[in-house]
């Protein structure tokens, strides 16, 4: 409960820091980088919020857990790496000069963001597998503190593109402090990133459910902002689409913060409970 405080605490003192300094079409802005990244992003968050817990409940019998993190960011990262090499693609046919001269940097800043998170998001689900949930905790507090300073802080020194360079920034450094966690907390916790077919495979079972409905909500979502900004024009689009973040993040706030203790709590004992009912 002390955790999920906080984290709801920092998450509204940011945003509302940010919406101030930015204004709702800074705001809409960055929903619609935020936007194109998703795409992308979605197969990754499949790997991490789904296989990967799977993965891992699945391994920890053999104490081999720590090959699924491998596994799984060997599999994530030439997904991102696709994306980075596509940014100025999608930024010119998504993000257009008029709406800003910088879509291709304001994309890349926001792909490393998330590659960064995706191995804190690793990291915590090898945690939650076992258990260890006082470091899953201490990873979380440090990583909200950190990340509303300097986000907050990048934002007020450079606008836009000082928040996306805050949030790439402060991901890194989360994904430092939950490396550090974990081998403290676990000595002989360590990964390399490595290619499995085997996991490949298991996780395209695991998560095309999820992976299918992540993209209807984001083509759902994708073709709201498209309507909104081709409704409000050049000068109005913006900001309705920074209205509509700002509606849409309260809500997605409170509901994840839900969903995300649901999942970490129920994942790892299906698995456990579905393999002791198969052996």
């Amino acid at each position: 409960m002390f955790v999920s405080a906080i984290g709801i605490g920092t998450q509204v003192f940011r945003s509302k820091i940010l919406a101030l300094v930015i204004g709702p079409n800074g705001v809409g802005l960055v929903a619609e980088v935020a936007q194109v990244v998703s795409f992308i992003s979605a197969p990754v968050s499949a790997l991490i919020s789904t296989a990967l817990v799977r993965w891992l409940a699945d391994e920890e019998k053999d104490g081999t857990e720590s090959r699924g993190i491998a596994y799984a960011l060997g599999v994530a990262f030439p997904i991102l790496m696709l994306g980075l090499v596509a940014t100025p693609v999608l930024s010119h046919f998504f993000i257009p000069t008029h709406v800003t001269p910088h879509g291709t940097l304001y994309l890349v800043l926001y792909l490393l963001s998330f590659a960064f998170g995706a191995v804190q998001s690793a990291v915590q689900a090898y945690l939650v597998v076992h258990r260890a949930m006082r470091a899953v905790s201490l990873i979380a507090i440090l990583a909200a503190l950190q990340s509303t300073g300097v986000v907050v802080a990048a934002t007020i020194w450079g606008g836009v593109t000082g928040q996306l360079a805050g949030m790439a920034g402060s991901a890194l450094i989360g994904a430092f402090i939950a490396l550090a966690v974990a081998r403290r907390s676990h000595p002989h916790f360590h990964f390399i990133p490595k290619y499995s077919k085997a996991f490949a495979m298991s996780a395209v079972r695991m998560s095309a459910m999820w992976l299918l409905t992540a993209y209807c909500v984001n083509i759902r979502l994708a073709a709201a902002r498209s309507g909104l900004q081709v409704k409000g024009g050049p000068d109005l689009g913006l900001a309705w689409n920074g209205n509509f973040q700002a509606a849409l993040a309260i809500g997605e706030t409170y509901i994840g913060l839900v969903l995300s203790g649901v999942h970490n709590y129920f994942i790892p004992r299906i698995a456990r409970a579905e393999n002791s009912k198969l052996g």
